[in-house]
């Protein structure tokens, strides 16, 4: 502080605020004022009036404030420069500014650091410099203000040329540029102690604040709406969307949520609706969907998916289109493209049909992309202002001239378009016509339902739908104004009235429990007494009447055309499979059951259409079960096929022996009820959705695979058979399941089906193969079936599956293979005999060998690669060479009929070994190949390991032989195939006696550049998983 005065006195510093400088009129009056009062007291000292001693004590005391009042000026002097001025360092009037508590000061500081907050100095140079970058950005964000608010208010003007958009409605929108400037002015510079500034500031914090309660508020109704999304309660999900878009209209994520709820649902124009609101934020606020490329993909595919619904296959492309570009790694979206392009044609080739048989049908109107639109609206636009402002130039410059119109123009109008007949001479297209005309002939837009068809009509119906393609895209064609209803329409609405109509009139059932409850009890899973008494309003006369109509006449038909749609292509089975939700209702209805399921088992063979039955089975429990009910039932009647029920009645009346032939036969081959209901339910189980559903019934199956599963069954245990091995995936509910079944007695009962399976029965393959299958499955799904197997004795009893077709053999292989790995001591007698003669036989096969040379991934190969792999089983984990090893002669083994040559084997393997040698650098380390090359590594790195502990043994054999191809592959292969080989080729460079080999082959080198690489790899892999790391946790911050 003692440096303060000399530094204030080195500055050339204005006065302080509080420092009024004098005029000198003011000093001469203050002189002639002090003058005036010396001369009253020197005459008043002369006269005696005043006392000398007290005009001394005067003066004294006036020199003294005086002296005061100085000092006191000088310290607010020195305070003021000191701590310095308010000020934001706007002006030039300054020389150092403090940013964190905006002071000025007009002096230098000690160690240049402000004396209120102890932070650092910015110099005037440096401060003009800071503000006039901000008047730059300033200047900036006018100008982009500037374009955008032009931009909207050309897109307003544009509004009076286009009609309604697809997918934006401008006018909702009005409100998304101000007209005024003041939001872009920036923070306005104001004294803090402002009141007014106070009070706007305080205003403005108060609206901040409830803009952010509302968005916290939209989060939790989002948070409630995803959970009942998840417990399926679609309409309550929408309700807390819509509830959370009343505080936050712009929350895109609750649009997307609203879409995907509404589809789930069937609201279709809802969920477009829903999800274009996502899609005109994006186009308008934000330029494009870059910003929210994940929100504006599932806002396009899942309104993609709703004009779909609506068979409006343009604009679903178009979305598809655009949400491809977002993401084109996405399997689903490019899968959903592919078949919706194929619809569309679809549509083109019904309206090229339409228009051959004479009918008008409007063309559609061309659509445009985002971007296109976009360009063209500003297109004309700028095109409209040039005109307007030329029209505008034209009237001031010229006097107004009145147009006048010819009213006797004889112009004529514009022809129409001219139809040109192309006559064809293909039968197919004449058979196509011809249907087309039946059907447009009998189911005509105005039918209401396929009660009033006479048998005729509809027999003809049935016909042409099954013969001819054109018809049935004629029949499922919404084309127009006057084509807004097809006939698959008509299908669905009679479904779904017979549905309404059967709840309405059941006289003994709770509504809530019906379909399932009746199922059951047919089914023998539940006693007729479980169906409770409700009572119901009486139907009338005619209610009654309408109702057996649709039951008896127009839900078969139309059963009957579903399922010849079902069956032609997957196109029109996804269009029919909207139907399921009203099926499931109607399978206690015992004229249609058989039907339904029927149906199903069709529908289920489909990819989109399964989906469609297992997203409905995931939200109506009581439907999934009576669907099982019926496929797991243990009624005798179910097991008999109708047919062979209604061919033994018929037998009764024919006396033709052949008639009663084909009769029978046709009965024999016809599915039962409890057939179509496994295999519906076994292709269902595809879908991993159903296979969650299913996990939860899995006793039930069990049992009924204890029960039902039998040898020498070529139709019911067949289907069950395929379920169980559907539902053996390699997944946590694939190894529940496979466990249960193990723990459950199934495996005796699968084991028993496989061995006592006569060859002489229909279907003895298919049996074998599928019944292997899961066993194949249970053995790679869990080490519990591994172990049964063993405990059961199944190697035995696999032994005379080897030998067969190519397909039985790498199944039976596979599993001994497993078996063998888990419990080396199974490999006694008979089994030990027969895997090793067998594995030998496979290893002679040079086809076999040639196809896993080069590349191949047939069963050939497959069945080398096994051969490969069992071999290295029996060695490294049975010991299988080391009886052999001492001896060169052939020696039998357990007084076997099998004669195995050690140095036959080896000689074999080391051919194989070397065959394999790559000349390329493997792209895959799945490949036949490439695990025959991991294995036979294995094998040769457990020989050499046992020639170096034991030379004496083993020292009639040379392993340098496959030195070479070794480092080769090392160098080549990739995965856990390179690390099997780089072990092979360390146990080799042990050995004294391979060492020299390796380093003249360059080993030692190719195994350290190996290392190094591996250690980066394994580092780039760690820095790369922190990363992931780091960006999951900020997004569950955001989130």
């Amino acid at each position: 502080s003692s440096l303060m005065p000399a530094m204030i006195a080195a500055h050339e510093l204005p006065p302080a605020p509080f420092e009024v400088p004098t005029s000198q009129q003011e000093d001469a009056e203050e002189w002639v004022q002090n003058v005036e009062e010396v001369t009253a007291q020197i005459k008043g000292i002369i006269d005696g009036t005043v006392d000398p001693d007290e005009a001394d004590k005067k003066m004294h005391i006036k020199s003294k404030i005086k002296e005061i009042r100085e000092h006191e000026t000088l310290e607010k002097r020195e305070k003021y420069y000191r701590y310095g001025r308010d000020g934001k360092g706007e002006k030039e009037n300054y020389k150092w500014w403090c940013k964190r508590c905006h002071t000025e000061y007009l002096i230098d500081l000690p160690e240049n650091q402000c004396t209120r907050c102890g932070n650092g100095l910015m110099s005037m140079e440096e401060r003009r410099s800071n503000l006039m970058l901000k008047v730059d950005d300033f200047r900036a964000d006018k100008v982009r203000h500037t374009f955008r608010k032009d931009k909207w208010h050309r897109w307003r003007k544009s509004q009076s040329l286009l009609k309604k958009s697809r997918n934006i409605d401008y006018q909702k929108w009005s409100y998304w540029e101000p007209d005024t400037d003041s939001d872009e002015e920036g923070e306005p510079i104001v004294p803090k102690d402002n009141p007014e500034f106070q009070a706007m500031e305080a205003d403005v914090r108060k609206r901040n604040k409830s803009r952010a309660d509302k968005a916290i508020t939209a989060g939790r109704c989002k948070e409630r709406g995803n959970d009942c999304l998840k417990a399926g309660d679609y309409v309550g999900a929408i309700e807390h969307y819509n509830e959370g878009l009343s505080y936050e209209k712009d929350n895109k994520a609750l649009w997307t949520n609203k879409a995907l709820a509404e589809i789930k649902i069937f609201r279709w124009q809802d969920a477009i609706d829903s999800a274009s609101k996502v899609v005109e934020i994006a186009e308008i606020f934000e330029d494009g969907y870059e910003r929210s490329r994940d929100l504006c993909f599932k806002a396009l595919t899942r309104r993609a998916l709703a004009h779909r619904a609506l068979h409006q296959w343009s604009h679903a492309r178009l979305d598809l289109e655009d949400a491809a570009v977002l993401y084109p790694e996405d399997k689903e979206c490019r899968r959903l493209l592919e078949r919706t392009i194929e619809a569309e044609k679809e549509g083109e080739a019904t309206r090229a049909m339409l228009k051959k048989v004479g009918e008008d049908i409007p063309e559609p109107k061309p659509l445009e992309r985002s971007s296109e639109r976009l360009e063209r609206f500003r297109r004309t636009v700028e095109e409209e202002e040039r005109i307007e402002a030329e029209k505008l130039r034209q009237r001031a410059a010229a006097p107004k001239i009145e147009e006048v119109v010819d009213p006797g123009s004889d112009e004529e109008p514009h022809a129409g378009t001219i139809r040109v007949a192309i006559e064809e001479d293909s039968d197919d297209d004449d058979d196509d016509c011809q249907a087309v005309l039946d059907i447009k002939r009998i189911l005509p837009p105005s039918v209401p339902s396929l009660c009033s068809l006479p048998v005729v009509d509809f027999g003809t119906l049935k016909d042409a739908l099954a013969t001819s393609d054109g018809g049935r895209r004629v029949f499922c064609a919404r084309l127009g104004e006057n084509r807004s209803q097809s006939g698959l329409d008509v299908l669905l609405k009679d479904l779904e009235k017979t549905a309404v109509l059967w709840r309405k009139g059941l006289p003994n059932l709770l509504l809530g429990q019906s379909a399932v409850a009746a199922a059951q009890v047919k089914a023998g899973i539940a006693p007729p007494s479980s169906i409770a008494d409700a009572p119901v309003l009486p139907l009338t006369r005619e209610e009654e009447q309408e109702r057996q109509r649709y039951i008896t006449v127009a839900a078969p038909r139309a059963l009957a055309l579903l399922t010849t749609l079902a069956s032609s292509s997957d196109f029109h089975c996804e269009l029919s499979a909207g139907c399921a939700r009203h099926l499931f209702s109607l399978l206690a209805v015992d004229e249609l059951r058989y039907s339904i399921v029927e149906l199903f088992e069709e529908m289920s063979q489909r990819v989109l259409a399964r989906r469609v039955i297992v997203d409905h089975l995931g939200r109506y429990e009581d439907h999934f079960e009576a669907l099982l009910a019926i496929a797991l039932s243990g009624k005798e009647q179910d097991f008999v096929p109708p047919k062979l029920s209604r061919a033994t009645e018929r037998i009764k009346d024919s006396s033709d022996v052949e008639e009663l032939g084909r009769i029978l036969q046709k009965g024999l081959v016809s599915a039962s009820l409890v057939e179509l209901g496994l295999a519906a339910v076994s292709n269902l189980c595809l879908e991993p959705a159903m296979r969650r559903l299913m996990v939860a019934k899995s006793e039930a199956v069990v049992a009924a695979c204890c029960k039902i599963i039998k040898p020498n069954d070529f139709k019911v245990s067949e289907k069950l058979a395929a379920l169980i091995c559907n539902l053996l995936a390699n997944d946590s509910r694939g190894k529940a399941f496979a466990e249960m079944l193990v723990g459950g007695g199934g495996l005796r009962v699968l084991l028993d089906a496989l061995t006592q399976d006569r060859e002489s029965v229909l279907g003895h393959r298919d049996r074998s193969a599928r019944l292997l299958g899961i066993l194949l499955n249970l053995c790679a799904i869990t080490p519990l079936a591994r172990a049964a197997l063993a405990d059961l004795g199944a190697a035995d009893s696999l032994l005379p599956f080897l030998g067969l077709d190519l397909e039985t053999e790498i199944r039976t292989m596979t599993i001994l293979q497993r078996m063998i790995a888990d419990r080396p001591a199974i490999l006694e007698g008979a089994v030990r005999s027969r895997v090793a003669q067998e594995v030998r036989a496979i290893l002679m096969r040079d086809d076999h060998l040639k196809d896993l040379v080069e590349g191949g991934g047939g069963g050939k190969a497959r069945l080398s690669e096994l051969a490969i792999r069992m071999a290295v089983t029996l060695v490294t984990k049975a010991g299988f060479l080391d009886d052999l090893a001492g001896d060169s002669k052939v020696v039998d083994l357990d007084e076997l009929d099998i004669d195995v040559d050690a140095h036959e084997w080896i000689s074999r393997l080391v051919l194989v070994v070397n065959k394999l040698k790559r000349r390329q650098y493997a792209e895959d380390e799945t490949s036949p190949r490439a695990m025959a090359v991991g294995n036979l590594a294995l094998l040769f790195g457990y020989l050499v390991q046992q020639q170096t502990e034991d030379e004496a043994k083993w020292k009639l054999f040379d392993f340098g032989a496959i030195a070479a191809t070794m480092v080769e592959a090392m160098r080549k292969e990739m995965g856990r195939v390179q690390q099997n080989c780089g072990q092979c080729v360390v146990k080799l460079a042990t050995s004294l006696r391979y060492r020299d080999l390796i380093r003249d082959l360059n080993g030692f080198e190719s195994l350290q550049q190996i290392m190094v690489k591996n250690k980066y790899n394994e580092e780039q892999k760690a820095v790369h998983q922190n990363i992931r790391q780091r960006q999951a946790r900020q997004q569950l911050k955001c989130s």
